[in-house]
């Protein structure tokens, strides 16, 4: 059962709609599965944003994340965007995240330190950065990009008045609040799902077929009942 709802995404594969206003997905781009390797002669290209430059108050967590994204992509590191801060920027309103994840092609943490030091973020726990400038924690995690067991392959990206944003699709995005539903049986997790399909074209069929794959069908009615309620 497909619910089609009012369009906001347009990723060539899979979901056809469109984003509200000036945000719009323009094309997709492969997910990195494995690490880069490393030369040990080569060092990386310094971002074209200093300290200074990146101003980050008064802005929306999508304006947020694209600048964190930009800035990330001039690093090399390849960001997407997952999550509960990817859910919120689809999501609006009814999803409510003060925290960013990005999944990095790169997870060296010496370097994601340095590059996060030169734009004011401190080193908050482990793989965690905050800042006095910025409402939202940053984590970074290491690649692949998946969803419960699934690795992502077609990445969405997002056009914004703050540049490109690397992000889960809709459909992704579903998936990988659902996984925290399936696992960890977080209630937020599974209204965030319902909240992004509501406002977006998800595609069901593959929603369904992967919550069998987590062992999950019983979840998934779950998950469609709040959906169409939604609807």
């Amino acid at each position: 059962m497909k619910k089609k709802i009012k369009k906001k995404v347009k990723v060539k594969k899979k979901i056809k709609s469109k984003v509200k206003k000036k945000s719009k997905v323009k094309k997709k781009v492969k997910s990195q599965s494995k690490p880069k390797p490393k030369s040990k002669s080569k060092s990386k290209s310094k971002p074209k944003k200093n300290k200074s430059e990146l101003s980050l108050k008064g802005l929306n967590i999508r304006q947020v994340a694209a600048v964190m994204c930009s800035f990330l992509m001039d690093m090399g590191f390849d960001p997407v965007l997952t999550g509960k801060g990817c859910a919120s920027v689809y999501g609006g309103a009814e999803v409510q995240s003060d925290a960013l994840d990005f999944v990095v092609s790169e997870y060296v943490v010496e370097e994601i330190q340095s590059a996060m030091k030169m734009i004011g973020f401190t080193c908050k726990v482990h793989r965690t950065f905050s800042s006095k400038s910025c409402p939202y924690e940053v984590s970074f995690f290491p690649p692949p990009v998946t969803v419960g067991d699934d690795v992502v392959i077609d990445i969405a990206i997002m056009n914004t008045t703050r540049g490109e944003l690397r992000m889960l699709s809709p459909t992704d995005c579903v998936r990988h609040r659902l996984a925290a539903y399936y696992r960890f049986g977080n209630e937020d997790a599974l209204k965030d799902a319902a909240a992004v399909a509501k406002r977006h074209d998800v595609d069901v069929k593959i929603i369904e077929r992967w919550s069998h794959w987590e062992w999950a069908s019983d979840k998934f009615e779950n998950f469609m009942k709040l959906f169409q309620e939604a609807g």
